[in-house]
């Protein structure tokens, strides 16, 4: 756990540094101290042709400098301390946009008819059930701005309570502006706020005022961190894992990178494998999205020529919530993805599965996700094996969530997984169903 203490620290830091929106932000320094520390860990488990190459970021990134919510009760102001804005929000003017508040219930057609909403700022309520990311609150986004809205608040329930991070919109920074302020609140403070708005003397509509201070910045600059271990053929294994996150960001995904550098240590220390294995610790998986593993394809084509395999690691071993507000004595299970369908792909994961205890979701998938979907036109046969984690883009991504034990049986059916691919050759690992299937 010492290499996910290490990542996870740099985002401590950027927090104990004085950032909102706090982590391993693609372009800032950082981004730059993990790379930094990663070239040495590269350089200390023996790995050759270590180096960091450099790459212009595609996208802007948001920074937030401010962020409130109060409410303005008649006989008193009460503040929402969850108040958040973690994706690009219109900026208010420095005294904040004030309005009605109106509590629109789980924001559906249904709750919204026969409501005057024009001019109001309105509070929307959901319970993520799954992945925060995923929360059903993403699509009323455009139908409420449609009713001429003047804020918007999303209050999310989640285990624990954090505050959340997750796109108002899916999809790049440029297409997630939305006309109207918008901020998150956590379950407890929805409540009371709630409450308030029941109890207001003689059903008195209360103001609220959101202010939100932020920017975005030029698109700037990260890095992907190389090293490799030599083979006996020229032929290539590219094993990834993305270093950038928001917040802690303990299995989004330092639990990937620290299974890369485990992986590392692990082949180094070993006779020769088969074919070259290239280690690539990427940047600005959150920027472009996946801008490290596309300067990977634009500027390294010889690899890329001479790949036979992409493993990408990213969320493992993670635990979930156990319905009663704690946290799973193990890790929850996986997802399998092999996209082409390869039967010897697919029965070195189902051994590895089985020799090292993973518990897996069925059926295998058979799309193209994460990291490394940009390398589904090029047939590279990939395989990933992620934990969808409840915590991940939430504050609450924290190194308690990770299992040591469930990263050393992961990184134990990776290194087996590797091994074997080993002896399969690159045009038998081709064999299957070409997949250009996305998913998210």
């Amino acid at each position: 756990m010492a290499d996910l203490t290490a990542v996870t620290a740099v985002s401590r830091r950027a927090k104990a540094d004085g950032l909102l929106d706090y982590g391993r932000v693609p372009g800032t320094i950082y981004d730059g101290l993990t790379a930094s520390w990663l070239e040495r860990r590269f350089r200390e488990a023996g790995l050759s042709q270590v180096r960091q190459d450099p790459y212009d970021l595609p996208d802007p990134e948001w920074m937030l400098d401010g962020v409130s919510l109060d409410i303005d009760t008649g006989r008193g102001t009460v503040s929402m301390p969850s108040a958040f804005t973690p994706d690009q929000s219109p900026v208010t003017p420095p005294e904040g946009t004030t309005a009605e508040i109106i509590d629109i219930g789980d924001g559906s057609a249904a709750a919204r008819a026969r409501r005057d909403l024009s001019g109001k700022i309105v509070l929307v309520h959901s319970r993520v059930e799954g992945i925060a990311y995923d929360h059903p609150a993403r699509a009323l986004v455009p139908d409420l701005e449609r009713e001429g809205i003047a804020g918007l608040i999303l209050a999310i329930r989640q285990p624990g309570d954090p505050q959340t991070r997750y796109a108002v919109q899916p999809g790049p920074i440029r297409f997630r502006v939305t006309r109207t302020p918008w901020i998150t609140i956590s379950g407890a403070d929805a409540l009371t706020l709630s409450t308030l708005i029941d109890q207001a003397p003689g059903k008195a509509c209360l103001k609220a005022t959101i202010r939100v201070e932020g920017r975005l910045t030029p698109p700037g600059r990260s890095q992907n961190i190389m090293g490799v271990v030599p083979g006996r053929s020229d032929e290539v294994t590219l094993v990834t894992a993305h270093t950038d996150s928001r917040w802690e960001g303990a299995t989004d995904n330092a639990s990937g990178v620290s299974l890369l550098l485990g992986l590392a240590r692990h082949f180094a220390s070993r006779p020769l494998p088969e074919r070259t294995l290239v280690f690539v610790a990427t940047g600005g998986h959150h920027n472009g999205p996946s801008s490290g593993q596309k300067h990977i394809i634009a500027a390294h084509p010889d690899l890329i020529g001479r790949c036979a395999l992409i493993v990408n690691l990213e969320h493992v071993g993670s635990r979930e919530p156990d319905g009663r507000g704690g946290l799973q004595e193990r890790a929850g299970p996986n997802v399998m993805f092999v996209p082409n369908q390869n039967p010897d792909l697919l029965r070195l994961v189902e051994a590895g599965v089985a020799a090292h205890g993973v518990p897996v979701l069925r059926p295998v998938q058979t799309f193209w996700t994460a990291d490394y979907y940009v390398h589904a036109r090029l047939g590279t046969p990939a395989v990933m094996i992620l934990q969808p984690s409840f915590w991940y883009h939430t504050e609450a991504d924290t190194m308690d969530k990770v299992h040591p034990e469930d990263l050393s049986a992961m990184a134990r059916l990776h290194a087996d997984l590797i091994s074997g691919a080993d002896a399969v050759s690159r045009a038998d690992l081709r064999i299957g169903v070409p997949s250009l299937s996305f998913g998210t």
